[in-house]
Parts: structure tokens; C-alpha cells; sequence
């Protein structure tokens, strides 16, 4: 059975992810999926993420909603067509390590669920729209420094530019590296 190329777009907020996501979606004619699934047990999942809750419990539901992606889309998916996830594993540990979880008990979990490694991971550091508060700040920076911890071999890091040179840059890295 053939598997297509599942393609993630990782990075803070406001930084371009979903632009350019759905960019490339309508040039391979890619699946664009977004990192949660929205399944009836995903919204019973969001309300409870909307209350005061322990970091170690937020991200054990954020891994929750993980499996339902992972099982219902992820996969099934990438045997039709090219996927494009809009964040994955990655910006849960980025995040919720600015929070104090520990990344290896992410990883841990993350490994018990086995998603598929992506083929292609694009980083984006570049926040548009720049935080409003102080600790929104700090998060930011805590987060780009964990994001660019978990870099590995397959990861390429987005310049700063325009949506339309973003687009072009993402386009060339692709016919080099899978042809398309």
C-alpha cells in the first residue's frame, strides 16, 4: 500500500502556519489536517481545556485528542493522499514544556501512541502579530527555544519573508527533496 508524504507545519502563534498550509494544500492537492481532531469526544476534550486545570492534565488531554487524530485522520489518510498536519507532537511539547512539563513524559506517551514520523517538518519562528503581554512573551520565547531542541535532520526552519517568498522557498524544498 502506497504512503504519501505527511508534510507538518510547526511554529509559534501568528507566524504564517496556516497561510501557507493551505498554500501548498491547493498545489499537491493535500489533505490539510489540523493537529486536533474534531470528533464529538474532541469537543468534550476543548470545554474541559476552556477550565483551570494542572499543566500535567492539560497536556494529557492534548495527547488524548493526539490519538483521535492520529487514528482517525493521520493515518487512514496518508494511504489516499498527501497530508499537511498544521502543528503536531512538537508544539505540545514546545508549549506545554514553556509550562514546566517535562518534554520526556510527552515523548513517553506520544511514543505509546505511535504516530507516523513526518517526512518533512517546516518551523516557523516568525510571529506576525508580536504578543500583547509580558508572559505571552516569555511563553514565546520559552517555546521557541524547546521547538528548536526537538529539531532534527528532516526539519527546515522558514525565513522571514513574505507569504509569497515563504510559498516559492517551501516549493523549492519539496521538488528537491520528493520530486513534487
Amino acid at each position: 500500500m502506497q504512503r504519501h508524504l505527511y508534510i507538518v507545519f510547526e511554529g509559534l502563534d501568528e507566524c504564517g502556519k496556516t497561510t501557507q498550509a493551505q498554500i501548498l494544500s491547493k498545489k499537491i492537492k493535500a489533505k490539510i489536517i489540523p493537529a486536533l481532531s474534531s470528533t464529538i469526544i474532541s469537543k468534550n476534550i476543548y470545554d474541559a481545556l476552556n477550565h483551570d486545570i494542572l499543566p500535567l492534565t492539560e497536556v494529557l488531554l492534548f495527547l488524548a485528542l493526539r490519538v483521535e487524530t492520529v487514528y482517525k485522520n493521520i493515518i487512514p489518510m496518508l494511504c489516499l493522499q498527501h497530508i499537511i498536519c498544521d502543528r503536531d507532537i512538537y508544539s505540545t511539547c514546545a508549549y506545554q514544556g514553556s509550562k514546566g512539563v517535562s518534554i520526556g513524559k510527552i515523548k513517553l506517551i506520544e511514543n505509546m501512541i505511535e504516530s507516523p514520523k513526518p517526512d518533512i517538518v517546516f518551523l516557523f519562528l516568525h510571529q506576525y502579530k508580536k504578543p500583547t503581554d509580558k508572559l505571552s512573551e516569555i511563553n514565546s520565547r520559552k517555546a521557541t527555544e524547546l521547538f528548536l531542541n526537538q529539531k532534527e535532520e528532516n526539519w527546515i526552519i522558514i525565513p522571514d519573508q513574505s507569504i509569497e517568498e515563504v510559498a516559492k522557498f517551501i516549493d523549492k524544498i519539496l521538488c528537491e527533496r520528493f520530486l513534487l
